[in-house]
């Protein structure tokens, strides 16, 4: 429960003092946001040098990839790309706690199908009242249609009946799947506070998830101090947004290689961890 508490804290506060909404926003990044992606790249599996030197490619290049495009093209289209796959993101850690919770032993077609669509439909009814604002730049749909907010509710509903039909052992997963991106998508009024009450969930669920992967709480140390330095070096101006996006970026592509694995390895390798 503790991922829905942060959600409705985030929602009660945002609604209580829209006035601080600002400040929401900067205590979910620097306390949750920056450590829960910090957990990935720190976290006992990727600590051998090997891995260490994969990380580091990773994000150099992905930071150098934002840098040419910011540059040569447009730095919009960088952050409307960070929207879109952060949805993604968000689906496939949903389906990867799934699975790590043994609700879905083999993944399947119509598995792949449903998490990714519901939050398909929910974007689409979300952009039905036109462009969004998302961190002050202006995110435009890329599909030509749209479906209205209700349109898009009843449609995810539809979808969650009809997966259950083939998966009634993932109720409780796909129940929150399907409530989750409905409520802060097509729930909330405010898209700024629907995301914000989205991403608190998808942080405490990651550091919840991390928790049981690690074994131990100390896994928070070292993603708390690199975060403290990273707002340290933001906050004199020492690094820039593009390297925080890229930073999610790598965070993005190291978590698709661990939802990837199957449910037993995942827990193989948290065994593994903990013996060491």
């Amino acid at each position: 429960m503790l991922p829905w508490a942060g959600f409705g804290l985030a929602f009660g506060l945002s609604k209580a003092f829209p006035q601080f909404l600002w400040l929401w926003f900067t205590l979910n990044i620097w306390i949750l946001s920056v450590p829960h992606t910090f957990s990935t790249l720190t976290r006992s599996d990727r600590r051998e040098r090997g891995a260490i030197f994969k990380t580091i490619f990773i994000f150099m290049s992905l930071f150098g990839s934002v840098l040419l495009v910011s540059h040569f093209i447009n730095f919009v289209l960088i952050f409307s790309f960070y929207f879109f796959w952060q949805q993604f993101h968000y689906s496939k850690q949903n389906f990867g706690i799934a699975r790590y919770g043994k609700h879905v032993h083999k993944a399947e077609l119509v598995d792949h199908c449903f998490f990714l669509l519901v939050p398909l439909i929910s974007v689409l009814g979300l952009f039905s009242s036109g462009p969004q604002v998302f961190f002050s730049y202006l995110i435009n749909s890329p599909f030509s249609f749209s479906i209205s907010r209700s349109q898009a509710l009843i449609l995810n509903l539809i979808l969650l009946v009809s997966y259950l039909g083939f998966r009634r052992k993932v109720m409780q997963p796909a129940l929150q799947h399907v409530a989750l991106f409905s409520m802060a998508y097509l729930g909330i009024e405010s898209f700024a506070v629907g995301w914000l009450c989205l991403n608190v969930f998808h942080n405490l669920q990651y550091l919840k998830f991390m928790f049981r992967f690690e074994n131990r709480i100390q896994f928070l140390i070292l993603p708390l101090m690199l975060s403290l330095a990273l707002y340290g070096l933001e906050a004199s101006a020492m690094v820039g947004f593009s390297f925080i996006l890229a930073l999610n970026f790598t965070h993005y592509v190291l978590d698709g290689i661990i939802w990837r694995r199957r449910a037993v390895e995942i827990s193989s390798l948290s065994s593994l961890v903990f013996e060491k």
